[in-house]
């Protein structure tokens, strides 16, 4: 009798059981990495926004809302659509001609991040919390 060249059923659930532990752990860790990037992009975006307010601010003696009159128009987004930014005035009540408050809210569905917040006067939060811990 011939001797048959192939592979085994268990060789092949054994190959199959290899390829699912390392997808259980690649898969997450390749979710976290793409989640730090695109909140990374987010923040270099506030940080060049809230550097077109100061160029505003240094014409105008106020910041802006509208962020059409810094040069962005439409619906500003970051970290590939991750992030939608907007515009307004700092807590407390301030007027625009003191403080500006810049968000990036994370989009339902996309990420599992919290809003990063920036404003004039240089505070940075993640989620609520101080800082842009990445």
């Amino acid at each position: 009798m011939k001797k048959q060249n192939g592979f085994s059923l268990v060789e092949l659930m054994m190959v199959l059981a290899v390829i699912a532990i390392i997808a259980t752990i690649a898969v997450p860790s390749y979710q976290n990495s793409m989640m730090k990037a695109s909140r990374h992009e987010a923040m270099v975006t506030l940080l060049d926004i809230m550097r077109a307010q100061e160029d505003y601010y240094a014409s105008n003696f106020e910041y802006t809302t509208t962020l059409s009159y810094i040069g962005y128009t439409g619906t500003v987004t970051a970290g590939g659509d991750r992030y939608v930014i907007t515009a307004s005035k700092c807590d407390g009540g301030e007027d625009l001609d003191q403080c500006i408050k810049l968000t990036a809210n994370a989009q339902t569905g996309k990420t599992i991040d919290g809003k990063l917040e920036l404003d004039s006067r240089g505070t940075r939060k993640r989620g609520g919390v101080p800082g842009w811990s990445i």
